[in-house]
């Protein structure tokens, strides 16, 4: 069990409600303190004073609600450069660094893989769990999903700059790649100098709206997760999503501008 960990809660709301829960209890097991740092996008359901309500009796240590209108989708996904400054002054003033930082979103479930599992941060070393980043070391990740991180405060400071390409060059990198800007994120690593691997601590997945039909107590909440993603990507019209984010209470807009050529949802968006 790690002494202290940072953890980061950044981009859209979405499943937080129905993920936190989740969440919490699987932070919790990982180290003796934890501090949350969360910066939401000021969109749909997104409440200051209700997600400060989520965080009682926790270290929250952060949180802060950006402007939607300056989305400008992940080449300008600056809203992490927020957080670092507060975790270095908290570092620094307290004269103890974090053991890790785990970066993530708040619409993500996690497994635990490898409970031995102690991690050593080295500096300029990002660790990657995310769809279709396979658990283990490898030394040659060509695609960086943007769902969870693990690093430490020197890199941290690095990986927030990840958005240094202006969005005209971003643009002429996802023009070359196949997988666009998960692509373009190796390259950044690249450039700044940054050995990436896959986590073999855990791994994570989305939790979509669907999650409010799977609740199947013989299963893990991952397990479940894991089910209703399957069924949401299933879906191909505009309405069937609407009625699913309807029922969970989530407002559309938290995922109008999803991954393009995602399978079902992703284009039924463009009704």
């Amino acid at each position: 069990m790690l002494k202290k960990l940072a953890v980061i809660l950044r981009g859209h709301k979405r499943t937080w409600d129905y993920v936190k829960a989740h969440q919490f209890a699987f932070f919790e097991q990982l180290a003796e303190h934890i501090d949350y740092y969360m910066v939401i996008w000021d969109i749909g359901s997104a409440n200051y004073e209700e997600l400060t309500n989520d965080f009682k009796n926790r270290n929250l240590k952060y949180l802060k609600l950006v402007p939607y209108e300056s989305y400008g989708g992940v080449s300008q996904e600056h809203h992490i450069k927020f957080v670092i400054p507060k975790i270095f002054k908290e570092e620094y003033t307290t004269d103890q660094k974090y053991c890790a930082i785990i970066e993530t979103r708040p619409d993500m479930a996690f497994n635990i893989i490898n409970p031995d599992i102690n991690p050593i941060m080295l500096i300029n070393s990002l660790g990657i769990a995310g769809p279709g980043n396979v658990p283990g070391i490898s030394h040659d990740i060509k695609v960086i999903q943007d769902t969870c991180f693990l690093y430490n405060s020197h890199t941290g400071i690095l990986w927030s700059n990840r958005n240094i390409f202006d969005k005209d060059l971003f643009n002429e990198l996802q023009l070359k790649f196949p997988h666009h800007h998960h692509n373009v994120y190796y390259e950044v690593a690249n450039y700044l100098k940054l050995r990436s691997y896959n986590i073999p601590w855990f791994t994570t997945i989305m939790v979509r709206p669907t999650i409010i039909n799977y609740n199947d107590n013989s299963k893990s909440f991952y397990e479940n997760a894991s089910d209703a993603l399957t069924k949401w990507q299933n879906y191909s019209t505009f309405d069937e999503c609407m009625n699913f984010c309807n029922e969970a209470k989530i407002h559309h807009s938290e995922y109008i501008e999803q991954i393009p050529n995602q399978p079902g949802v992703a284009a039924s968006y463009k009704k």
